[in-house]
């Protein structure tokens, strides 16, 4: 099984991959942060891409036009490239989940820097509005995206992870 929990920082990616993680015994995979250069970028998503049994804490496929056009003016992923990878992870049967809920940006969590972390602070309804015209892009092309937020699943309540889980991995 292959999961991707995609999201903006603070929507309850890391906590839902977690709680995956521990239900599903399967190890969590991070992004790994901010990208350099576009050779970076192809090498972290054919690593995220191959892996098997695996859930990862944010795919650069659907991070890097977000935060690429929001924090650096312009995205190392084209459209094309987009296109393509999309269409692999029908084919070989991902799962992918948009956490979408805004909750509290976790200040404590290692940042590449302060300016990084004001960054994502000081642009969030810009990040939020990214992922959501980034992630209609990938339903356009074929990826059924499970959409998550914790107002509709109080964390609290996870046995509705159980159905939920059962319903997606058949």
């Amino acid at each position: 099984m292959r999961i991707i929990v995609e999201g903006p920082d603070g929507s309850g990616k890391s906590t839902l991959c977690s709680e995956l993680s521990r239900r599903l015994d399967m190890a969590v995979s991070h992004s790994g942060g901010p990208i350099k250069n576009e050779e970076e970028l192809h090498k972290r998503i054919a690593n995220q891409l191959s892996k098997n049994n695996y859930i990862i804490d944010r795919c650069s496929v659907f991070s890097e036009p977000v935060y690429g056009l929001t924090l650096r003016g312009y995205s190392l992923l084209s459209r094309k490239d987009f296109e393509i990878y999309v269409k692999k992870m029908v084919i070989d049967g991902w799962i992918v989940i948009y956490c979408k809920a805004k909750g509290p940006i976790n200040k404590g969590k290692e940042w590449k820097n302060e300016e990084h972390m004001q960054g994502i602070i000081n642009n969030r309804d810009q990040i939020y509005n990214g992922y959501s015209v980034v992630m209609n892009n990938a339903k356009r092309i074929g990826l059924y995206i499970h959409e998550w937020t914790w107002t509709n699943y109080k964390i609290k309540d996870f046995p509705i992870i159980y159905n939920w889980m059962e319903w997606v991995i058949k």
